[in-house]
């Protein structure tokens, strides 16, 4: 299977590339009144208005506020249409075998499917098909 890697603060977390239509550079955004706090804003990508997640805020609701060092978007197509979420850097895209992936304890697979080490990092790969619309509440 092909991932995504990227990071936000100093974790490395990773997703399934089937869903990544693109990775693009920090993107402005304008802010959206009365929002979850996990929406940071709107952004206009080529003409389509997307939803920004702080992805930060989204994993980590009632972790301490820390400002996201936001140098990347990635643009992900859902069931429910585009967003983009905002991540430190992209580390890179590449195969795994999904026997690699250790897989989560069933408590922790609301968000993260399983552990996977690549070149010495661990890496936490990630469940978006749960963590999406949980997040947007379903």
């Amino acid at each position: 299977m092909q991932i995504v890697m990227f990071t936000i603060k100093d974790n490395y977390y990773a997703i399934e590339s089937k869903n990544v239509e693109e990775i693009t550079q920090q993107l402005t955004w304008t802010p959206v009144p009365n929002a979850p706090k996990w929406v940071q804003g709107l952004i206009n990508l080529r003409g389509e208005v997307l939803t920004l997640i702080n992805f930060q805020q989204l994993l980590y609701p009632d972790g301490e506020e820390k400002d996201l060092c936001y140098n990347r978007s990635i643009i992900l197509s859902t069931d429910k249409g585009k967003v983009a979420l905002m991540v430190d850097n992209v580390e890179e895209v590449t195969q795994v075998e999904p026997s690699a992936i250790e897989l989560a304890d069933k408590n922790a697979q609301e968000k993260v499917a399983g552990v996977i080490s690549i070149k010495e990092k661990l890496v936490s790969m990630l469940n978006l098909d749960a963590l999406l619309p949980k997040s947007e509440g379903e």
